[in-house]
């Protein structure tokens, strides 16, 4: 045991002196590609409720003598009045890294989600530094022009399905001028009364509705996050799509008592689905403000 002691305060004597040894000390990295790159691949989303919004994309590069030129393209995601206020061209001054591309979007309609694909040109991906490979050559942004929610009372939502268990008091807001409604992120509401002082809160889930006069109330065909949660992430999404599973996908109303079935899709793949065995989703009793 001695001798393996001895044997391992020399080794770490060695490595002590070859650290010390310059001459073992190689050339520092330095840059010499442009390394043109956007700062995200995905920026989050801007949110407004006027009808115009400017979107502010960061441009980088690694070398910083001498001014550079960059292009790029937009390609939008929505159709829309928008203006490239640089025109395909970030520009980097003598010393600079760091520029901007600025693009407004114009006449915007309320609920709609307006995006743009940006994407470098070949010359500029062709400057990429491929020692570090750090080049972000493409990026998507985008802007919601919500609605102004209104308050529209509230009630109890209980989820059938996961949790077994109801929360009171859970908001109803009225998007303003439309038929539109939305519960108001729920799941945090059964999550606080399941889980009272946990450290963890889910984030906005909101549930949107459309509610007509007649009482007629309908969901659009989309992905809900309404499912059960590990480390902050649903499992599994409700998939609901009346259009093409109208057997196991459907929405009852009666004067506030709502109940709402569909699918569960499996958020690991995000493409198997499978049914609840005929169990609701959830419900929701519309105590307060029920309109019609």
């Amino acid at each position: 045991m001695k001798n393996l002691k001895h044997l391992a305060l020399a080794f770490i004597a060695m490595i002590g002196f070859a650290a010390c040894n310059t001459d073992n000390e190689g050339t520092i990295y330095e840059p010499k590609a442009q390394n043109i790159s956007f700062e995200k691949k995905q920026a989050a989303y801007g949110l407004t409720q006027d009808n115009s919004y400017t979107l502010n994309v960061r441009v980088t590069r690694n070398v910083g003598q001498g001014a550079y030129t960059a292009n790029y393209s937009v390609t939008p995601g929505t159709e829309c009045t928008y203006v490239d206020n640089n025109g395909g061209k970030v520009d980097f001054a003598d010393g600079q890294t760091v520029s901007e591309i600025t693009l407004t979007v114009n006449n915007m309609e309320k609920g709609v989600l307006y995006t743009f694909d940006l994407e470098l040109s070949q010359a500029d991906k062709d400057q990429a530094d491929l020692n570090t490979n750090t080049a972000i050559t493409a990026t998507k942004v985008g802007v919601l022009c919500d609605y102004n929610w209104l308050p529209a009372g509230s009630g109890t939502y209980t989820d059938v399905y996961w949790f077994e268990a109801s929360a009171d008091d859970v908001p109803v807001l009225h998007a303003e001028g439309t038929d539109i409604y939305r519960l108001a992120n729920p799941n945090l509401y059964v999550w606080t009364e399941l889980n009272p002082g946990a450290a963890y809160k889910p984030g906005n889930h909101n549930i949107d509705f459309h509610l007509s006069a007649d009482g007629t109330l309908t969901l659009d065909d989309d992905i809900y996050d309404v499912g059960i949660y590990a480390n902050g992430s649903p499992y599994y999404y409700m998939y609901y799509d009346a259009t093409n599973f109208g057997s196991y996908c459907a929405v009852f109303n009666d004067k506030g008592n709502i109940t709402v079935y569909g699918l569960l899709l499996d958020g690991e793949d995000m493409k198997s689905l499978y049914t609840t065995g005929g169990v609701p989703m959830f419900t929701f009793n519309w105590t307060e403000g029920y309109p019609y």
